[in-house]
């Protein structure tokens, strides 16, 4: 199937705006996307395994998959702000859908319940330290 070319000087009508700088589909936007497709993502995307909790089962035949974590970020036409996905990667659980302020606290809290357990108090300090580009 050939994706329908894009319009309007190489983008479809749907968006308002232009594309955020992150948009991995700047330019397979198309004309025809439905409703539920009309979204802007990321490139970026990571998998956290849980390998403590048990494996889910799926398929047929049936086989174990290691539980995982999938977090990307995503942008649909009808949100104001992008968002941070959080979802289990082989169930139906509910995706979480979290904006720039609830995805810190939530990072804020992990960490601070890592350094918890490790003792590590200066956790957040050495990771924005290892994540701020060097001037």
């Amino acid at each position: 199937m050939t994706p329908t070319p894009l319009v309007d000087e190489g983008r479809p009508s749907w968006p308002t705006e232009p594309c955020p700088t992150w948009c991995a589909a700047k330019t397979t936007h198309r004309k025809d996307d439905l409703l539920d497709d009309r979204y802007h993502f990321s490139s970026w995307k990571r998998i956290v395994e849980l390998p403590t909790l048990p494996p889910v089962t799926i398929g047929n035949p049936p086989t174990r998959h290691r539980r995982e974590l999938i977090v990307y970020v995503e942008q649909h036409v009808s949100e104001d702000t992008p968002r941070v996905i959080i979802t289990d990667a082989h169930t139906e659980d509910k995706e979480r859908r979290l904006d720039v302020n609830e995805a810190t606290g939530l990072a804020v809290a992990l960490l601070r319940g890592v350094s918890i357990i490790t003792g590590d108090f200066e956790l957040v300090d050495k990771i924005k330290r290892a994540w701020t580009p060097n001037d």
